[in-house]
């Protein structure tokens, strides 16, 4: 019979497939050396190992006549490619980035899946959770062969910070607690920045607290971390007042919520000493035994703080009752005084008293000494 040339590529790489053809069709393949290269019935050659085999085509016609055709078929070796490396578990959070290397020079690398892109230099971003197959691949110039490294990396969701609201007395320290729940992407920290913002407590002189600002780092076995906040004591009736501690610009992390910023609230409890007293009080002679006498010798109540150094943030009103003597017989209450009524006293803000003037009247009257008593009551913050 007459058989054709066997056509195809005379090289194969290890562990990848050429196909022969030769004519007429029907007839066998064989190799003279399996452990090199091996081929099927359809001419397909797979190389086994570096070295040459001779491929035979052999027809055999109804007479029992053979004819062969050969063809030498070199199998090339693959190149050598190093062991990927990184960190250990391979992990990197969403938009997080993970470092790989390869000692091998002039690979190049790749991803199987859309969840992990990685660049020239291996550095791995995450993109969804799931996996993706990396792998680093070097092709020899002259055989064209190629062999790639793998690993697989898992992409995990970010991990999640929340912060606490918390309170303190004056004076003491406001300690907030980040934590952060998900898991932490080995071996990336992850960070926030944060920053107190005044509210009804504030900064200004007498500052309630000390300004704090920074950036709070995780490492990743870490999942809960606190700030602290100095507040001020100080000898002022303000009530509860408070500040915000701002949590921004997450790095490796995400927000609860998704938030670009994050707040919590720091309650800074008044302990001041609000206590309200009254006393008399003769203004040309700071006698608090001073008494009013007719004709013409007026007196006056001062309604005040219990301790001297106290003041307010705000006007406090002081309801007040007169008993003992009459009111435009035996005395007046002088309310062109500001902030003083018949029946109310408001201590201005950032003071600590207010006097309460009584006029004598001199009404001619022999009644004896009378005693003029003050009641004060429900002492009220003004807006």
């Amino acid at each position: 019979p007459t058989v054709g040339e066997i056509t195809g590529s005379a090289e194969v790489c290890e562990n990848s497939t050429i196909t022969l053809s030769s004519t007429p069709i029907g007839g066998a393949w064989t190799s003279s050396n399996t452990a090199v290269a091996t081929i099927t019935s359809a001419g397909v050659v797979t190389g086994k190992t570096a070295g040459t085999t001779t491929i035979t085509y052999t027809v055999t016609n109804t007479k029992g006549c053979v004819q062969s055709k050969t063809k030498t078929i070199m199998v090339n070796a693959l190149p050598n490619v190093s062991p990927i490396t990184g960190p250990t578990p391979m992990a990197v959070c969403v938009d997080g980035t993970l470092q790989l290397n390869n000692a091998t020079p002039g690979g190049v690398w790749t991803s199987s899946s859309a969840a992990a892109t990685v660049n020239s230099s291996g550095v791995v971003t995450g993109k969804s959770t799931g996996t993706a197959t990396i792998a680093y691949t070097v092709t020899n110039s002259t055989t064209g062969c190629s062999q790639s490294a793998t690993v697989e990396v898992t992409i995990k969701g970010n991990p999640i910070l929340t912060i606490n609201n918390t309170s303190v007395n004056e004076g003491g320290i406001l300690v907030f607690t980040v934590i952060r729940t998900g898991d932490a992407c080995s071996p990336q920290n992850y960070s926030v920045k944060y920053q107190t913002i005044d509210g009804t407590a504030t900064t200004a002189a007498p500052a309630d607290y000390v300004a704090t600002s920074g950036t709070l780092t995780f490492l990743p076995s870490e999942s809960t971390k606190t700030i602290s906040v100095q507040t001020n004591a100080d000898d002022i009736v303000e009530g509860e007042e408070y500040l915000t501690l701002r949590l921004y610009e997450p790095e490796n992390c995400v927000l609860s919520g998704g938030a670009a910023n994050l707040d919590a609230t720091g309650r800074i409890n008044d302990i001041t000493d609000g206590t309200i007293m009254v006393e008399k009080y003769k203004p040309t002679t700071p006698d608090i035994t001073a008494s009013a006498s007719e004709p013409s010798t007026d007196g006056s109540f001062r309604i005040r703080f219990a301790n001297p150094n106290v003041t307010c943030v705000k006007n406090v009103k002081v309801d007040y009752v007169l008993s003992g003597a009459t009111l435009n017989t035996d005395y007046t209450v002088d309310t062109t005084v500001p902030n003083v009524t018949t029946s109310t006293a408001t201590i201005p803000k950032g003071l600590n008293h207010i006097e309460v003037p009584i006029k004598v009247v001199n009404n001619f009257i022999v009644e004896g000494t009378r005693t003029l008593k003050i009641n004060i009551s429900n002492p009220v913050l003004m807006p």
